[in-house]
C-alpha cells in the first residue's frame, strides 16, 4: 500500500523553487545520517537540472537514537533560518557531516555570515526545536523512521537515492 505525504507543503517549509513547478519532492533528512550526506549532491545536481521543473522542500527526521548530534545540527539548521540563512546552513552541515558538534556548528553559523552569539540564542530558542518537532510529528503517522526519506508529488518513493534513479522518478511525476 502506497504512503502518501501526511502533512502537504506549507508555507513553512524550507524550500527551494517555485510552488508552482510540476513536482515536488520533500526530503525528510538527518544532517548525521551518512545516507542523507550521500543524497544532498544528488539533490543539488536535480534542482540544477530540473530548473523551474522542481520545488524540493527539506524537511528535518534526526535520528536521535543513533546520531548524537543530529537534533542540534537541525535545530542549527532551523536557528540559522531565522536569521535568513537556511540553506546555507543546511549545505554546510551536509558538506561538514558528520563534524556536527557545538564548537563546529558555531563555526559554521560563522563561515556562514552569521554572528556567533546571535546565533547562539537563537539556537537556544524553543523556536528552534519547535520546527524541527513539527516535522518529526508529521511524518510519525508513516511509521517511518529513516534518512534520506523522498516524497515525490506527495507519493513515497521507495527507490535508491541515485540521480538517475530519481531524476526518472521525477520526469514519471512530471507527465
Amino acid at each position: 500500500m502506497a504512503i502518501t505525504l501526511p502533512v502537504p507543503p506549507n508555507p513553512k517549509d524550507w524550500q527551494r523553487g517555485s510552488a508552482e513547478a510540476p513536482v515536488t519532492l520533500i526530503e525528510y533528512g538527518d544532517f548525521q545520517c551518512e545516507d542523507s550526506a550521500a543524497a544532498y549532491p544528488v539533490i543539488k545536481r536535480l534542482l540544477e537540472d530540473q530548473g523551474e521543473r522542481l520545488r524540493f522542500i527539506f524537511r528535518h527526521l534526526p535520528l536521535t537514537d543513533i546520531h548524537i548530534h543530529a537534533l542540534d545540527a537541525a535545530k542549527a539548521a532551523e536557528a540559522a533560518g531565522a536569521l535568513g540563512r537556511f540553506w546555507e546552513m543546511h549545505d554546510a552541515l551536509y558538506e561538514h557531516s558528520p563534524r556536527l558538534n557545538r564548537p563546529d556548528l558555531r563555526r559554521y553559523a560563522e563561515e556562514i555570515g552569521l554572528e556567533g552569539e546571535r546565533f547562539e540564542q537563537e539556537l537556544a530558542n524553543p523556536q528552534a526545536y519547535a520546527g524541527v518537532r513539527e516535522d518529526v510529528d508529521g511524518i510519525r503517522p508513516t511509521g517511518i523512521g529513516s534518512t534520506p526519506t523522498f516524497f515525490i508529488n506527495g507519493e513515497h518513493y521507495e527507490g535508491p537515492a541515485t540521480l538517475e534513479a530519481l531524476a526518472e522518478a521525477i520526469a514519471r511525476a512530471a507527465g
